[in-house]
């Protein structure tokens, strides 16, 4: 629909773990997946490829949301991915999260 959210910016590990979307399996450490959050949340999200790019940095890269974050920091628009998001996006882990400067939507 090419409408882009403004959002936050959150780490995990789901440690191979199956997430919300449970029909398309584990998610690793390793690969670049998404819990978006509860307040939008829904079957049609699961397996969606999300273009995700971040202003201070100038980097952008793709992730698939796989999972739910239930969490209230988890406000409209937040997403709490594995930690190679983070890498590509060129962002430190000791930030912890991100509240500015991250824009994302449907690939």
């Amino acid at each position: 629909n090419g409408q882009s959210y403004d959002g936050r910016l959150t780490y995990y590990y789901p440690n191979g773990g199956e997430g919300w979307c449970w029909k398309l399996g584990g998610i690793s450490n390793g690969e670049r997946a998404i819990a978006l959050t509860y307040t939008m949340m829904s079957q049609e999200w699961c397996g969606v490829n999300v273009c995700i790019s971040y202003a201070p940095t100038g980097r952008s890269t793709t992730a698939v949301i796989k999972d739910m974050c239930p969490d209230a920091i988890c406000s409209w628009g937040h997403m709490d991915t594995t930690t190679p998001v983070w890498d590509a996006l060129g962002v430190p882990l000791s930030v912890g999260l991100v509240t500015s400067g991250l824009t994302w939507w449907k690939c």
